[in-house]
């Protein structure tokens, strides 16, 4: 069984479909469930939103440590053991991977991206 990626946020996105780049520009905050299943290691989130991963505080305002990624577990789909996380940036994709598969490793995760653009 493979993991499922459902886009809550932009509205538009909707289902399994990632939003698209012109959906993300105005906006900072992309946000998706992920359900693992026992045996599923990885996932991936498509931002879209073409954050370059080395740049300066001066380009657009990003810096390192863009997107920021915050998480938490759904407690009415959490198993019985403990997900361990790990979370790879992409300018494009966020790339999550499960580091156990045993039973009851099983989880959907709400996944928020962010990018931090400053006002100038």
């Amino acid at each position: 069984m493979a993991s499922t990626t459902t886009y809550t946020n932009p509205n538009g996105a909707g289902g399994t479909v990632p939003p698209t780049s012109v959906q993300v520009l105005g906006l900072s905050r992309v946000v998706a469930l992920v359900a693992f299943g026992d045996s599923d290691t990885t996932a991936t989130i498509t931002h879209n939103m073409n954050i370059p991963l080395a740049s300066t505080p001066t380009q657009h305002g990003q810096n390192s440590g863009n997107p920021w990624i915050t998480w938490i577990v759904s407690t009415s789909s959490a198993g019985t053991v403990a997900a361990v996380l790990a979370f790879t940036r992409g300018t494009n994709t966020v790339v999550i991977t499960k580091g156990n598969t045993v039973a009851g490793s099983n989880c959907t995760v709400e996944v928020t991206i962010e990018r931090y653009e400053p006002l100038l």
